[in-house]
């Protein structure tokens, strides 16, 4: 009795213990701290989608503590109000991606940072020309583009087609695609930026080589397009490719006009190396060359775009983070090349070479290495994306017959407040 007694006193007096201990028992915290956030708007073309991954895996390595926030928008649709409404609305992202156009769009606002040495000496210095504002550089352009004819080798080989030098050669040869009943030009007008693509491409060559200032001048009254028998040449040539195409390129996308083209449904596409990348997929034998729209008088040059570039908000407050960050990416040759893959285009880092568009390569070095290449960014430049949007859209209603070419000419005389932002 005495010995249960002794164990019931010990349990009593121990039982408090373990209760005490128990309430007091907390679990080690954590110890990890949060993530600092780095916004992105990717104002995408149409080779773009998928790069994120690629970016991001990168970022992560080199930046564990950092989580990237994507936002991904169309840049043709898009990307240019997107950036109007962060603009007026001040919540600009601490990373941009656009295209090196938009650094003349947006350099203005303020919100645009220049890069010194440190990045500029990372990038081929052509690609360097469009994003200069009073000799500091706004953007970092990471690959380009190029515009111009896409042909289908096998149908001018059939038919003893020559490579057109002259507006007179390539009318020539769209005769003989008719006669023998084939489709001379692949287009995709439902999509209203084609319209306003190609018809930049014409005035490239027609009118802002030569005159780099036109749209200044524009802008100051002293030039209009209903008078200048240059552009209206150039909505001609537009014309000039809807009554070549298909009946029903009114209602034909990208895609599926991709897909004619690639089954040998026309002879020539006047579109950019953007189409390579699709084109490879859908059938990667097909033998296609490239060469710029002739001119009149011969002696067009191909056009290269700038594509996508890196900007930088100067009043974010992870500004040297960001920095950092676009500095991490474009020194790493091995990125810029499985990038450059990717999306079938240029890379504008040097020293960089990939597989990219050896689809049309044997061309695109024979123009290189013959001094015709030509920065479309030159018109880009001089006349906003938005502008050129709305007036392809009055384009559609001409080619439509819902309005005459008059109408289209004085539509883009009396809004030339928006050619520039």
């Amino acid at each position: 009795m005495r010995k249960f007694a002794k164990c019931l006193l010990a349990a009593v007096l121990v039982l408090p213990v373990l209760l005490a201990s128990c309430v007091q028992y907390s679990p080690p915290q954590s110890t990890a701290t949060a993530k600092t956030v780095i916004t992105i708007l990717h104002g995408y073309s149409t080779t773009d989608l998928g790069i994120e991954d690629m970016i991001s895996e990168k970022i992560i390595s080199e930046f564990p503590d950092v989580r990237i926030e994507w936002e991904n928008v169309s840049w043709g649709d898009f990307f240019s109000n997107e950036m109007q409404a962060r603009l007026a609305s001040g919540e600009v992202p601490d990373i941009i991606i656009g295209k090196a156009q938009d650094v003349s769009s947006f350099q203005s606002s303020g919100y645009l940072s220049s890069f010194d040495e440190s990045f500029t000496e990372q990038i081929r210095q052509e690609g360097l020309v469009s994003v200069r504002v009073d000799g500091d550089v706004y953007g970092i352009p990471y690959d380009m583009l190029y515009q111009g004819v896409i042909y289908n080798m096998d149908i001018f080989d059939e038919h003893d087609l020559q490579v057109p030098e002259t507006k007179q050669d390539l009318e020539a040869v769209v005769d003989k695609l008719n006669a023998a009943g084939i489709t001379p030009f692949a287009s995709h007008f439902l999509d209203n930026w084609y319209a306003a693509n190609i018809n930049m491409q014409f005035a490239v060559n027609r009118i802002f080589a030569s005159n780099p200032n036109w749209g200044d001048e524009f802008r100051r009254g002293e030039r209009n397009f209903s008078n200048s028998d240059d552009f209206i040449s150039c909505f001609e040539d537009v014309q000039f490719i809807f009554e070549n195409s298909w009946l029903d390129s009114m209602l034909v996308a990208q895609r599926d006009c991709l897909r004619r083209f690639s089954n040998g449904e026309a002879a020539m596409f006047v579109t950019g190396t953007w189409s390579v990348q699709t084109l490879q997929l859908m059938q990667p034998d097909m033998a296609v060359g490239i060469f710029p729209y002739p001119e009149r008088n011969g002696g067009a040059k191909l056009l290269f775009e700038p594509n996508i570039t890196f900007m930088s908000n100067a009043r974010s407050h992870n500004k040297g983070l960001a920095d950092q960050i676009i500095l991490t990416i474009i020194s790493d040759k091995e990125l810029a090349a499985s990038v450059s893959s990717f999306t079938q285009t240029e890379s504008m880092i040097k020293d960089v070479y990939s597989d990219s568009l050896s689809m049309v390569r044997e061309d695109l070095d024979k123009y290189l290495l013959g001094n015709r290449l030509l920065d479309v960014s030159l018109g880009n430049n001089q006349l906003a994306w938005i502008f050129q949007d709305m007036c392809a859209r009055q384009i559609g209603y001409w080619l439509d017959g819902r309005v005459d070419l008059a109408s289209v000419l004085d539509f883009a005389d009396t809004n030339r407040s928006f050619s520039k932002w």
